[in-house]
């Protein structure tokens, strides 16, 4: 199949970028958070949690809007970016004034007088901050994947200067060395895109411009509410919000191959007929559950031994969150391909519904978010709202092929056995280890057709040549 090979390709660049970075970056998060420990983290959560906060309703929608308008006006795009970014330099120091001037008040509200420590260097740091988080809209309208892929991979290989700073300097270590990591991301990032601009005309649609920021504005607002609720309100609990975010970067390695194959897959789709969208989804939700289930089951059945091997002793007790966080990024990832397949055949309207449907439900029960237990609970309940939303919305669309997950769920069996139950530690690890091996070649042998098989071949080579060129 023709779209499989360009989303093979272009997964092979999202996987060394954004999936190779990723996966650095969760080795460090990982390292941070065992040295920092889990009132430390949750402070550092919340202040990571307010930077986002400044980003997203300072923006007005405008960084949304930069992948469309450079797409659409080409010959415009570097009078584009320089007008974009003034605009957006000066809101940035508005964004910046107001947190400078609310951080008594920050502090007062989360009744943590160590927030006035931290702030001013959150101040100094966020527009470095934002400026990294609009960069990616910038590439994407430059359709460049690969300077994207590069540009993270160099954000998540810097944030490594974080583990010795954080060790000489705690928590203050961690932020420098973030912000040393957003620096040297927007020096890459936005000489590309200098570089890769076209300069021949003057970009003039400014109440266009304005128009579609606003209403995507909307959506951005609703995204970050959605994410961003429950982090805050737990702040002024910094021991159960370091037990939630930490939960959550462990659920967050199921998405590392997820992600790259669903952000390869728009592309592919957009265009296409019924059936040819249907047989494409079928085959990317099959690779999906081959990459998750095993996690899942992992997560879901060893969380305790999980939390040890990730996060440390002070994590131990929070296996119960592992599995409810694992099973809430199960539901999200599902719902990440049902979203796609609806923005590829022009409803995208679909998953900013799915948006206010997740906060809705959140907001209903932000009362009852006293703990990371509870907190957790309702983000799943969450997520499962959206994934049944986007499931019904989308139904035309894609095509589920249960013979062959109910395969892959059967040769997961040894994998689940090994990870529950309670045995000698080596005994453990070479019976998961034999049982990932039989799992791989019965996949390989029984769910894997021809098609499937090329496409995996074509795909190693076109990461070596990738990474080798690099």
């Amino acid at each position: 199949m023709k779209e499989l090979g360009v989303i093979g390709k272009n997964t092979a660049w999202q996987l060394f970028g954004k999936g190779l970075g990723t996966a650095i970056s969760m080795v460090t998060i990982f390292l941070i958070i065992r040295m920092l420990g889990p009132i430390n983290y949750g402070t550092f959560a919340l202040l990571t949690t307010i930077m986002n906060l400044f980003y997203m309703f300072g923006g007005l929608g405008t960084e949304s809007s930069m992948a469309y308008f450079l797409s659409k006006y080409k010959n415009s795009q570097f009078d584009l970016l320089k007008k974009f970014l003034k605009a957006r330099v000066a809101l940035i120091i508005l964004s910046s004034l107001i947190l400078f001037l609310s951080i008594n008040f920050i502090a007062d509200y989360y009744n943590n007088p160590g927030l006035k420590n931290y702030l001013p260097l959150v101040v100094f740091s966020m527009p470095f901050f934002i400026l990294m988080n609009v960069a990616p809209g910038i590439l994407q309208g430059l359709n460049n994947l690969k300077t994207t892929s590069i540009a993270d991979l160099i954000f998540n290989v810097a944030k490594i200067a974080a583990i010795p700073l954080v060790i000489y300097l705690g928590l203050t270590g961690g932020l420098i060395g973030y912000l040393f990591a957003y620096v040297c991301y927007i020096l890459y990032a936005y000489k590309q895109a200098f570089k890769l601009s076209k300069k021949n005309e003057e970009f003039n649609k400014y109440s266009e411009f304005a128009k579609f920021s606003l209403i995507n504005y909307v959506g951005t607002i609703t995204i970050f509410l959605s994410n961003g609720l429950l982090p805050l309100i737990l702040g002024k609990m910094p021991l159960e919000l370091g037990y939630l975010d930490a939960a959550s970067r462990v659920g967050m390695i199921m998405t590392l191959a997820s992600t790259a194959l669903l952000t390869a897959l728009v592309p592919s789709i957009v265009g296409k007929k019924v059936e040819e969208i249907k047989t494409v989804s079928s085959k990317i939700m099959n690779y999906i559950l081959i990459y998750v289930v095993p996690l899942l089951m992992f997560f879901f059945f060893a969380s305790s031994f999980a939390a040890n091997l990730l996060l440390g002793s002070e994590f131990s007790g929070i296996y119960a969150l592992i599995k409810i966080v694992s099973v809430m990024f199960f539901f999200n990832i599902v719902s990440s391909l049902f979203e796609i397949i609806s923005y590829s055949i022009g409803k995208n309207k679909y998953p900013v519904i799915g948006n206010v449907i997740r906060l809705v439900v959140i907001l209903a029960f932000s009362s009852y978010a006293i703990n990371a237990f509870n907190s957790s609970l309702i983000m799943l309940f969450a997520a499962g709202a959206v994934l049944v939303f986007m499931a019904v919305k989308a139904r035309k669309y894609y095509r589920i092929d249960f013979k062959s997950a109910g395969k892959i769920v059967l040769f997961s069996l040894p994998l689940m056995l090994f990870f529950s139950l309670d045995m000698n530690l080596i005994l453990k690890i070479m019976g998961s280890f034999a049982s990932s091996l039989l799992y791989l070649f019965l996949v390989w042998k029984k769910v894997l057709d021809d098609v499937d098989r090329d496409l995996f071949i074509r795909f190693m080579a076109k990461m070596k040549s990738v990474v080798w060129k690099k």
